[in-house]
């Protein structure tokens, strides 16, 4: 894999997600509450007291991971900007200068590379962007988070070979 060309495929697929994240670096109100958290993240209203970083995590997770459930449900193609757009949203989120970084960023890549190759279905794409955010679960206490347990129980179920039709597993994943 050419790490620098699947790079640029992913930054053309993702445009329109990337050009909403610019736009939200632009509204992000100085100084920033959680220093450590890109601009994107930080126009989410931190400079409120009740904020929790943590419940936008949160958030951003279940809407990716019931997104994929939903194609999985119906046998529907699912679209490589959405399915990438939804999992950027969480990489935004998360504190820059954790480890959780290069995991989902390489995860990204895969599905890319792979996408690029004709060889991507949505369970294998949501395997391995899954294998990217389990650093994210432990670190950001989300282990013992029904909700978020719950998802990737789901998740795991419905992309294991053992539960899932044959016919789904071959869900696409399209421009």
């Amino acid at each position: 894999m050419d790490e620098q060309k699947v790079n640029e495929k992913l930054f053309e697929y993702c445009k329109e997600t990337l050009d909403s994240i610019k736009e939200r670096e632009l509204l992000t109100k100085k100084p920033k509450q959680f220093i450590d958290h890109t601009d994107a993240a930080a126009c989410n209203r931190q400079y409120d007291l009740d904020f929790d970083q943590e419940k936008v995590i949160k958030m951003a997770i279940l809407k990716w991971g019931r997104k994929v459930l939903q194609h999985l449900a119906i046998n529907s193609p699912v679209k490589l900007k959405e399915l990438l757009g939804l999992y950027i949203d969480i990489h935004v989120e998360i504190p820059f200068n954790t480890k959780e970084m290069p995991p989902m960023k390489y995860a990204m890549l895969e599905v890319t590379d792979l996408f690029e190759k004709g060889i991507l279905t949505l369970p294998l794409a949501t395997r391995l962007l899954i294998a990217g955010l389990q650093n994210i679960i432990y670190q950001q206490a989300f282990q013992n988070d029904n909700e978020i347990q719950m998802l990737f129980v789901s998740l795991s179920n419905a992309t294991s070979g053992i539960t899932l039709p044959y016919s789904k597993a071959l869900v696409p994943i399209t421009l």
